[in-house]
């Protein structure tokens, strides 16, 4: 079992006991990037990809669950299209592998009355594993073996870890389509805990370094812009700036309960405890 999902099922422990009713459910969607290529809404737009996740809900009280999922997405940016960046001549793609525990607080009781819609926001924490890559006549290029800012040689920062941390917050509305069944349309965005998602930070970045050390196809992907016949040897430049890294996903949430109270207080299957 990998670190993430254990960590993620230990958080769950204390819940079990104290969860009146349990879901299980699907997410479907598009997923977004925002940050030092892409940092406009028509940008986000035009590099949107697909997302998608499983997820285990555990209703604590009538406004308080406990949400933890299991998702996949695909981001991706093209500074050409990110108004007010360098010009580089930089873009990436990445999947994302996410494992996440989030709390959700619900402001209506959708099960009391005739309520059948609720907003709600979302918050918590999650693991991811990202893979920045491009294609380049037709190949598909992964960009972290490349050390295209002279990651790993003497000066330069060590390696970023394809595994990182992200802090998820976001909401959406909550319908009620029966007693067993529910429909969610939320927008949930994640503040991830490195600036290399797109595999461009503001470090600076000698590229005469990156030739002669990486190779060629290191250095050009690193500045398509430059050539060495022309570049003067002590030339340096930053790819991207100081700019948090975000990851969003836009969709539908699909959830069944499968067993214990509804939120009326009713119960019409026994509610087991652990």
């Amino acid at each position: 079992m990998s670190r993430p999902i254990f960590i993620v099922l230990l958080g769950l422990l204390p819940f079990l006991t104290r969860a009146q009713s349990f879901e299980i459910g699907a997410t479907g969607g598009l997923a977004f990037y925002s940050g030092d290529l892409s940092r406009d809404w028509t940008s986000y737009l035009e590099d949107a990809g697909p997302s998608g996740g499983l997820f285990l809900r555990m209703r604590i009280s009538n406004a308080l669950s406990v949400r933890a999922g299991l998702a996949y997405a695909r981001v991706a940016g093209n500074e050409a299209r990110a108004a007010g960046t360098l010009d580089n001549g930089l873009f990436f793609y990445s999947p994302i592998g996410e494992t996440s525990l989030m709390g959700e607080w619900r402001m209506f009781n959708l099960y009391l009355g005739n309520v059948r819609v609720s907003p709600y926001v979302a918050f918590g924490a999650a693991g991811f594993y990202f893979d920045p890559r491009l294609t380049l006549d037709g190949l598909e290029i992964r960009l972290r073996p490349l050390g295209t800012e002279g990651q790993g040689l003497a000066g330069y920062p060590a390696p970023y870890s394809p595994f990182q941390l992200s802090v998820p917050v976001g909401g959406g509305l909550h319908f009620a389509l029966n007693d067993r069944w529910g429909l969610g349309v939320e927008l949930i965005g994640r503040r991830s805990q490195t600036d290399y998602l797109d595999d461009v930070s503001a470090q600076d970045v000698g590229y005469w370094d990156i030739l002669l050390s990486r190779g060629a196809l290191a250095a050009y992907i690193s500045n398509p812009t430059i050539s060495p016949d022309i570049a003067p040897n002590n030339l340096v430049y930053q790819r991207g700036g100081i700019f948090t890294d975000w990851y969003y996903t836009a969709g539908l949430a699909l959830s069944y309960r499968m067993f214990g109270k509804i939120s009326s207080g009713k119960s019409d299957v026994p509610c087991y405890k652990f």
